[in-house]
């Protein structure tokens, strides 16, 4: 038998506690760090209509690749059939509500506009009203300029709109990939490659304006 004198279990306790201490912190980090990360960065908010939506991509939209893609949160705030009109007043609202405010806007408006004959004199003046919605907020905004109606190109409305400090007015990278049957669904919507090639010209942009990490 020891004659070593043995040690109460409560000071074997206070010394594991001190060991392991370190040690369940790191892991409990590991395990919550990324949501975190997510909750203290303002989200990119997506605002459009059923481009952004994701119609006809079977499930995938460019908001859900974008968010993946930067491992970054992204708010996907589409409604289907909107014209620019009714647009304004969910903006107001959308930015009213937002807390924190989002870090970037996407805004891709006009489709419906100019599908139902919608004078583009307001549907300049509806964006512009959002433009300045944004600006009065300071969030960064890039406009994706959609395709005139049988046109591979953006529509000539979006010339009148003057990049600034804060605003990008991107009237390429929606044109090039809706007039590529490749990445259609139909004459309006994209496919799923097609708002993947979509979300890669967003990503892009925001890079380049080192608007995002």
């Amino acid at each position: 038998m020891s004659n070593r004198p043995s040690i109460p279990r409560s000071v074997w306790s206070r010394k594991s506690a001190r060991v392991l201490a370190p040690v369940l912190t790191l892991l409990l980090f590991w395990s919550t760090g990324s949501a975190a990360s997510d909750l203290q960065r303002p989200p990119i908010l997506a605002f459009g209509d059923s481009l952004t939506f994701g119609i006809g991509g079977s499930g995938r939209s460019y908001p859900d690749v974008l968010s993946n893609a930067m491992n970054w949160p992204v708010r996907n705030s589409a409604n289907l059939g909107e014209v620019s009109r009714d647009s304004v007043e969910r903006f107001r609202r959308t930015l009213v509500q937002s807390k924190p405010l989002p870090r970037v806007i996407v805004l891709c408006i006009g489709t419906n506009d100019l599908l139902q004959g919608v004078p583009p004199e307001d549907l300049l003046s509806n964006i512009r009203q959002m433009l300045a919605m944004a600006r009065s907020k300071r969030v960064n905004t890039l406009v994706l300029a959609v395709p005139a109606v049988g046109s591979g190109a953006s529509h000539a409305l979006f010339d009148q709109i003057e990049p600034s400090p804060g605003l990008i007015v991107d009237k390429l990278t929606l044109p090039r990939i809706a007039r590529d049957p490749l990445f259609r669904a139909d004459l309006v919507h994209l496919n799923a490659e097609g708002y993947q090639r979509l979300a890669e010209g967003v990503h892009d942009a925001l890079k380049t304006a080192d608007w995002v990490q």
